[in-house]
């Protein structure tokens, strides 16, 4: 069944791609790469059992050739024998042909990336390395067009991982038995007043400076201090007591400003 991708041939009907896949091949050499010449003369050692080598060299390349490949005279095939009883026989492909075999299993499994075509291929077919796939499917028009077959590591970052804020820190909180305990008690107001601190607390010296500005000891100095300040910012401290504070101010869970009620 013909499926939507084998209508394009992705470097079959692409000249640049054709020459530059020849120069990769003759700039990259490979000794699993086997040359129109050198199948040539697998076949010989092959149809010709008895014929006699010149050299060392040819004593070695016949008894190679003799037992990695066969040759299939009816379908004029040479064969890569299979080097266990799990595997199986495999078509000996020629540097020229590398581009339209990986085209050709490429559209047939539906532009599935280098692992899916990779291992169809070298199942199949002798003289094809890996990456002869890569350096072709790197070239696929629709490969390249469509994020789901490009290879995992240049996916681009969803928008969601890209955008997303980092998580906030969060720290554990104690169990209660470790909590510190804190006895505030009951404070008032009121037993705060200026009454209870001195003269002497506030670090007034009657012999030093308070003469220069003309008062005769630290209680004038204090008097003049006060009368300098804007009676509408002073208050006196009892009545601090008619403020109304509500329960949940303690907590500090209320943000409202104090209710005052003044005159109760």
């Amino acid at each position: 069944m013909t499926t939507q991708f084998e209508v394009y041939y992705p470097f079959s009907r692409c000249l640049k791609i054709q020459n530059d896949f020849a120069k990769y091949v003759k700039e990259t050499p490979n000794k699993k790469h086997i040359s129109i010449d050198e199948k040539f003369r697998l076949i010989q050692w092959l149809i010709n059992p008895l014929a006699k080598p010149s050299c060392q060299k040819d004593y070695s390349r016949r008894n190679y050739a003799q037992k990695t490949y066969k040759w299939d005279e009816a379908r004029q095939i040479l064969w890569a024998v299979a080097k266990n009883e799990k595997g199986k026989d495999r078509i000996v492909i020629t540097e020229d042909e590398i581009l339209q075999i990986v085209e050709k299993v490429h559209m047939v499994k539906e532009h599935g990336g280098w692992d899916a075509t990779w291992e169809e291929v070298s199942r199949q077919y002798c003289g094809i390395v890996r990456s002869d796939i890569i350096f072709l499917l790197k070239r696929c028009d629709i490969c390249l067009s469509n994020p789901r077959k490009r290879s995992k590591g240049t996916h681009p970052p969803t928008t969601a991982t890209a955008t997303a804020p980092a998580p906030a820190l969060s720290f554990p909180t104690p169990p209660p038995e470790q909590q510190l305990e804190y006895d505030v008690g009951e404070y008032r107001i009121e037993d705060y007043g200026i009454e209870d601190y001195g003269i002497e607390d506030y670090g007034i010296d009657d012999d030093d400076n308070n003469q220069a500005q003309g008062y005769e000891d630290g209680g004038e100095f204090w008097d003049g201090q006060m009368t300098d300040i804007d009676p509408s910012l002073l208050m006196r401290v009892h009545e601090l007591a008619y403020y109304d504070f509500p329960p949940s101010e303690a907590s500090g869970s209320n943000s409202l400003p104090y209710v005052y009620e003044y005159g109760q």
